[in-house]
């Protein structure tokens, strides 16, 4: 029994002394200083952590490797900190559910549901683009709204800076 307890307490030992100089390595590698021995002591914790799950998943049979970097003696707090993404608040979320439905027609003839405009004609000017546009917005609000709108071509013509809208203007 007291051969098993020194064999635990010699591979602790070791473990640790392989973390530790691990952690020596990281602290050379990324330039790191900490003030006090309560800083070191919590960055090797952290580091500690981080070191069993790098050890654990390479491993594995994963098709990636991981490894450190100047983040890996951080605290969770720490790195959330830095993250940008703001979730948006459960209240201001505007789910719409969709019954499910597997009666959907072939095709739909949207002239004769009245979500088409008659045909317009652009003249001289190469500004197809903006009548398919134009005519796709009104189609759309169409059918969502019910409410069939005419919109200007000509002032998306206008906005257009290349080849002064016509002539395929972007």
């Amino acid at each position: 029994m007291k051969s098993f307890i020194a064999l635990a307490l010699a591979s602790a030992a070791t473990a640790s002394s392989t973390v530790e100089s691990a952690f020596m390595g990281y602290i050379t590698q990324f330039g790191k200083s900490y003030g006090t021995i309560a800083e070191y002591q919590l960055r090797l914790e952290q580091f500690t952590r981080n070191y069993a799950d790098v050890i654990q998943h390479n491993a594995s049979e994963s098709s990636f490797k991981l490894g450190f970097n100047q983040m890996s003696d951080w605290t969770q707090d720490e790195y959330k900190s830095i993250l940008t993404h703001k979730p948006m608040p459960e209240e201001s979320k505007n789910y719409q559910y969709f019954p499910e439905t597997n009666a959907v027609a072939n095709s739909v003839d949207w002239v004769s549901a009245g979500k088409v405009q008659s045909i317009k004609d652009q003249g001289q000017c190469g500004s197809c683009w903006a009548f398919s546009a134009a005519s796709a917005l009104e189609s759309a609000h169409a059918i969502k709204s019910g409410k069939l709108l005419s919109f200007s071509e000509q002032q998306l013509v206008d906005c257009s800076t290349a080849n002064y809208g016509c002539n395929g203007g972007w």
